[in-house]
């Protein structure tokens, strides 16, 4: 037979050097027979003793056990974070958290054509973010998970307080255009229990239907002119809509300053109050 090569010489005294440990052959034995081999060249191989083969293929083992599966998960994880990173279909998710939607209403609601709000949906979908089903002709799609909402709106916090053009781009176009604080989710309910507000909910009326606020009365914005003699002056008026981001409220409470109202704006919207779980009406059921 022929002699090892002095390379493989190398590796068979490297492998000795290391001082065995109690239960050490058991314990490789389990894993060489419990796990697929790692690929070691025939040429090694065939230079090595037994023992020598097993520590070698055992210390790989170890090397790699820990670390593959944790792998694995870490790349489902970057699929969602993936799906994640658009901003047409973090405007898809926005919309769904305010109830299912039809495709065609999808497109109306982020201004993008049907074939474009059907390529990003199905990305969600695989993804894991949305579902769907069917509904005559049309495909129906919603959220899988209430707690969406509340991860988009980490992501949006974490921009916020470390992006400079972010942080500028909320206080040129948000906190500039209105100066008073808005309402928190904790006062609202007091203040319209006891009398002190009426509260208005100034998305369209089908969002409204799906779900909303107790004691909130559904005005779409574009209705809200018409109706302002529906609102009491003598109490404040508080506006909510889709979210932190959207304008309605914002416009809202532009309009019935001007019509000699007090108002002011809920923090942010009907999707963060539902994933805080606190109370909602839901019209649908």
């Amino acid at each position: 037979m022929a002699k090892p090569k002095k390379g493989r010489k190398r590796i068979a005294r490297a492998i000795d050097a290391e001082v065995e440990i109690p239960g050490q052959r058991e314990l490789f034995g389990t894993m060489v027979h419990d796990a697929p081999p790692p690929k070691i060249s025939r040429g090694i191989r065939g230079a090595l003793s037994p023992w020598r083969y097993l520590v070698l293929t055992g210390r790989i083992l170890l090397m790699f056990s820990d670390s593959l599966p944790k792998k694995r998960l870490f790349e489902q994880f970057a699929r969602v974070a993936k799906a994640l990173a658009s901003a047409n279909r973090l405007a898809l998710l926005e919309a769904l958290a305010q109830s299912e939607h039809c495709v065609e209403a999808l497109s109306q609601a982020v201004d993008m054509s049907v074939a474009n709000t059907s390529h990003h949906l199905q990305i969600l979908r695989d993804s894991g973010l949305v579902q769907s089903r069917k509904e005559g002709l049309k495909v129906i799609y919603r959220l899988t998970d209430d707690a969406i909402p509340t991860v988009v709106g980490s992501i949006c916090g974490l921009a916020e307080r470390n992006l400079a053009e972010v942080e500028r781009i909320v206080r040129e176009n948000f906190c500039h255009r209105d100066l008073l604080t808005p309402v928190r989710r904790d006062q609202l309910l007091q203040m319209a229990h006891s009398g002190e507000a009426m509260v208005i909910d100034v998305r369209p009326s089908g969002e409204y239907e799906a779900g909303h606020i107790p004691c909130a009365i559904s005005i779409p914005l574009d209705t809200l002119p018409e109706r302002l003699a529906e609102l009491p002056k003598e109490l404040e008026i508080v506006a909510y809509c889709r979210g932190p981001y959207c304008m309605l409220a914002f416009e809202a409470v532009e309009k019935l300053r001007q019509s000699g109202y007090q108002a002011r704006r809920l923090e942010d919207g009907f999707p963060e109050w539902k994933a805080a779980q606190l109370p909602i009406v839901n019209n649908t059921q």
